[in-house]
C-alpha cells in the first residue's frame, strides 16, 4: 500500500475425491449410464443462536449443535454407490470441519452428526451433499446453511499500535516500506473479531490483516494472533509533514472498539 493513497483516499474439495475416477485409463469403458439426481434437501438445524441454548447443549463457550441432513436420491440406473455430505466453516481454509455418508432409511437418505462451535466462530456454515455411482459419476449438488449467531459480548479493543513516529523520505525514484501494527483483543474470542481498520484523515478505510502475510501483501507475521498488519510504502513524491491516523476493530455482532491514534510525520 503506497503511503500516497493513504493520504489522498467448497465443492472444488469434493471434486478432487473423484479425480481418478474421472481420468479414464486407455481401454477402459467411458460411464454409458446417467448420473444420481439429489432432490428435496432437508437441513436442520438451519440456526442456533448460542444464548438460547439449553445447558446440555453448551461446553463453556462452545456450542454443541446435532444436525440432521435428510434428501432424496435417484438414479435411473439403480446404482448408487455413495451419498455424503460435508460442512465448510467461514472461516477454515483446508478443507471441510465435517463430514459424512447418509444411509437409506426408507424412501430416503438420512444422516447427521455433532458439530462443537465456539462462541466466537459465529457466521454461516455451508452443508453441501452430494451422491456417487458405481460408474463413479458425480450428482447434482443439494445444499443448505446453518446460521450460527450469539448475542452481543464485550466489544474488541486496541491494545497497542505500533508504528514509527517519523518516516524518512527516500531519494528521488526510490521506496522504502514501514509496517504497522494494531494488537487487538476480544474477550470473546479473536475470531469474533470481523475487521480491524486504518483510518485516514480524510476518512478512508483500509483492512489491516491477521493473515500470516498469505495471499496478501499485508506483511502479517503470524496468523490469527491477534497482531494486525498494514505494510505501508513510502516514495520519494510524498510531501514532508505529520500524518495522523485512527485505528479501530469490529466484531461479528456489530460491537466497535476503541479508537487508537498515531502521527507518522515523514522527514527529509
Amino acid at each position: 500500500m503506497r503511503f500516497s493513497s493513504l493520504l489522498s483516499a467448497g465443492l472444488l474439495a469434493v471434486a478432487c475425491l473423484f479425480v481418478a475416477g474421472c481420468d479414464a485409463e486407455p481401454g477402459l469403458d467411458e460411464p454409458t449410464g446417467s448420473p444420481p439426481l439429489l432432490s428435496d434437501f432437508e437441513l436442520t438445524p438451519q440456526q442456533v443462536l448460542f444464548d438460547s441454548l439449553p445447558e446440555n447443549q453448551r461446553d463453556g463457550d462452545t456450542a454443541i449443535v446435532e444436525y440432521r441432513v435428510t434428501l432424496q436420491a435417484r438414479d435411473a440406473d439403480a446404482d448408487i454407490d455413495t451419498v455424503a455430505y460435508l460442512i465448510n466453516s467461514p472461516f477454515e481454509q483446508g478443507g471441510p470441519i465435517a463430514r459424512g455418508e447418509l444411509q437409506l432409511m426408507g424412501r430416503v437418505y438420512t444422516g447427521g452428526g455433532t458439530l462443537r462451535l465456539p462462541k466466537s466462530d459465529t457466521g454461516l456454515y455451508t452443508v453441501i451433499a452430494y451422491a456417487v455411482d458405481s460408474e463413479g459419476q458425480l450428482s447434482n449438488q443439494v445444499r443448505g446453511l446453518i446460521e450460527f449467531s450469539a448475542e452481543a459480548g464485550a466489544a474488541p479493543v486496541i491494545e497497542s499500535v505500533e508504528a514509527p513516529e517519523t518516516v524518512t523520505r527516500p531519494a528521488s525514484g526510490q521506496t522504502t516500506r514501514f509496517r504497522i501494527v494494531a494488537t487487538v483483543s476480544d474477550a470473546d474470542g479473536l475470531r469474533n473479531i470481523l475487521r480491524v481498520v486504518l483510518r485516514t484523515a480524510g476518512g478512508t478505510e483500509l483492512a489491516m490483516l491477521d493473515d500470516g502475510g498469505v495471499g496478501s501483501n499485508s506483511g502479517d507475521e503470524t496468523a490469527n494472533d491477534g497482531r494486525y498488519t498494514l505494510t505501508v510504502e513510502v516514495s520519494s513524491e510524498n510531501a514532508l509533514g505529520p500524518n495522523t491516523f485512527q485505528f479501530q476493530a469490529f466484531d461479528r455482532q456489530g460491537l466497535e472498539s476503541n479508537i487508537v491514534e498515531r502521527t507518522i510525520t515523514i522527514v527529509e
